[in-house]
């Protein structure tokens, strides 16, 4: 699963930036002027000013961002990023005694693999390849980015039942080598993921290495003390997950109880009426549903927590619901927010243990996560109308209120262009941004106030919505006042959506985008048709000032972008586009 990052605000220095508060410091050193005559010439007053203007702006966004979060983060933001030297607390030291870690049975093989390996000691992740020498595996390796390297410190590999057991165990010992020596970074997402891994491993083959399980103990002990409470989101579900599993593993029911209770409590607060995690994101969603899947099995198996379980159990269903409702039974994959396509099979394995474990879908529709869908003669349709959810952790969230998804037939024609990037840059923002979704687009806006690779200062908000069976009707305001309202109407072949833009401060030009499946092809007769493997789709516009085409990477995962197509309109105002299909 596509792991973890720094989202939470930290201090006003980090989250603005030292090029923001040195704006007078980098003018000074630059032009070294001071005393001179033309210290106080116009070109460098007007790059003072512009320097502090940047900085004063920088401070607005740290405090519209910083105004969302609950009490508790901002607690723990101070305490890890302040009160202690580094962001967590030191590791425990790896026991010197060692006592064996409890095989547990549980489901594990629906767990997706992302990390791709042979024999030769070598991992592919994200389509970058590394080489390590028998023994030596660098566990801080870089040079692909932070989260390639979480991966490769998840050990999902230890999962494949394809590599040979032995040559699994020997990874297994290298980075708990690595661990005890301190050579192993320490964070509590990846710890949280590797645990799981771990005890999966242990119930297939063993670990049957003392110094292993000395590193496993002294990780489930690090954990305890490190929660992600400054984040929390999918983080701290994680670590209460992987805590409780450890625990149970480490032989203490006790605290195996405590830890599943705090589970359940923090599900309350992050699960929506219809099933949906709070982050509003597929493959996060799945991902949280698969390893409490593990739980659950582990739990009724072990015969420990029973009460607990019957609890969780109704959890993973309503979770299994929305999967369900989003997917149309496992059909397609919308990537909507930050949502990467899962490894082939890996989806139909989670559905095939939620019957093993006679979990059931609870057909609860959708609803509070704000997403709509509707369908009509092989056509289905997918709007988001949600407002950034959670409020306080917008960092997987999208500038996309009422972007939209078209499928015909199963086939993806009209699609989220996804993400490619974690890493903090100007293509992170853009694939977070409002142009690069199905919406009405101004030059140089965005809806939301988006900023870093996981930050939001202001929000968009809905301020109304009406439905019938094949009717959607939304108006949304920008965090800058402009005002958008969408009518959307499906009928068999045909869907017409009815725009009105109205921007706050001045008349101009707005621009509606339509990201095209990679699958589509041009026609060559006649120019606005469109082929694709059910038929055709055209495109026709009223109101339309201009309508261009242009390529885009269409993104399923990490570094796997291909070449595709997207229609932008320039109109004035109001647009009629009217999107029709054959089959």
């Amino acid at each position: 699963m596509p792991g973890s990052h720094i989202e939470g605000c930290c201090s006003i220095r980090k989250v603005v930036g030292d090029d923001d508060l040195c704006a007078w410091g980098r003018y000074r050193d630059a032009h070294a002027v001071r005393g001179s005559a033309d210290f106080m010439s116009g070109q460098y007053i007007h790059a003072f000013w512009k320097g502090l203007s940047n900085t004063w702006q920088g401070g607005l966004r740290v405090v519209h961002t910083l105004r969302y979060l609950k009490g508790k983060q901002l607690i723990y933001l101070f305490k890890y990023r302040v009160l202690t030297a580094g962001i967590f607390r030191g590791r425990p030291r790896c026991p010197s005694r060692n006592a064996p870690v409890r095989i547990l049975s549980f489901p594990w093989q629906h767990l997706p693999i992302w990390t791709q390996c042979r024999n030769d000691h070598s991992a592919k992740i994200f389509n970058h390849t590394a080489n390590f020498a028998k023994g030596a595996w660098d566990w801080r390796i870089g040079r692909y980015g932070k989260l390639w390297n979480y991966h490769l410190q998840y050990l999902d590999l230890l999962l494949d039942e394809t590599l040979d057991p032995a040559f699994r165990r020997g990874i297994l010992e290298d980075i708990s080598r690595a661990w005890c020596r301190g050579s192993l970074p320490a964070e509590p997402y990846p710890v949280s993921q590797r645990i799981l891994h771990i005890l999966a491993f242990h119930s297939a083959h063993g670990i049957q290495d003392p110094e292993s399980e000395r590193a496993f103990r002294s990780q489930v002990n690090y954990l305890m003390s490190n929660l992600e409470f400054h984040l929390m989101g999918n983080h701290l579900l994680e670590n209460y997950i992987a805590l409780s599993l450890g625990t149970m593993a480490c032989g203490s029911d006790t605290s195996c109880r405590k830890w599943v209770q705090y589970l359940l409590g923090e599900l309350n607060e992050q699960l929506l009426a219809d099933g949906a995690h709070c982050e509003r994101s597929l493959s996060y969603h799945a991902a949280l549903l698969g390893r409490l899947l593990c739980l659950l099995g582990a739990l009724e198996r072990q015969g420990i927590c029973l009460a607990e379980a019957a609890k969780l159990r109704n959890r993973c269903s309503s979770m299994l619901s929305w999967l369900y409702a989003m997917t149309g039974k496992l059909q397609h994959f919308p990537l909507f927010n930050d949502c990467v396509r899962w490894p082939q099979g890996s989806l139909d394995k989670l559905s095939g243990v939620a019957t093993e474990l006679e979990v059931r879908d609870a057909g609860l529709g959708l609803s509070a996560s704000g997403y709509r869908k509707f369908k009509c003669k092989g056509a289905e349709l997918i709007v988001n109308i949600g407002e950034v959810q959670p409020a306080h952790q917008p960092g997987h969230s999208h500038a996309d209120m009422l972007h939209f998804v078209l499928s015909i037939n199963g086939q993806p024609c009209i699609v989220d262009p996804g993400i490619s990037t974690y890493q903090g840059s100007k293509r992170r923002l853009r694939e977070r941004s409002t142009a690069m979704h199905n919406v009405v687009s101004i030059e140089g806006e965005d809806q939301s106030e988006l900023w870093r690779a996981f930050r939001m200062g202001r929000r968009a908000r809905l301020l109304k919505a009406s439905e019938g069976p094949l009717r959607l009707d939304a108006e949304i305001s920008w965090y800058r006042g402009h005002r958008h309202h969408r009518l959307m109407e499906l009928s068999e072949g045909e869907l017409i959506i009815h725009e009105q833009f109205e921007r706050c401060d001045q008349e101009s030009v707005a621009m509606a985008h339509f990201h095209l499946d990679a699958g589509l092809h041009h026609a060559a007769i006649p120019e606005k048709e469109y082929t694709f493997a059910e038929g055709k789709i055209t495109f026709e516009f009223e109101g339309a000032l201009q309508r261009t085409e242009e390529e885009y990477e269409q993104c399923l995962n990490f570094g796997d972008c291909r070449p595709a197509h997207r229609i932008t309109v320039y109109f004035c105002n109001e647009l009629v586009t009217r999107i029709r299909w054959s089959h």
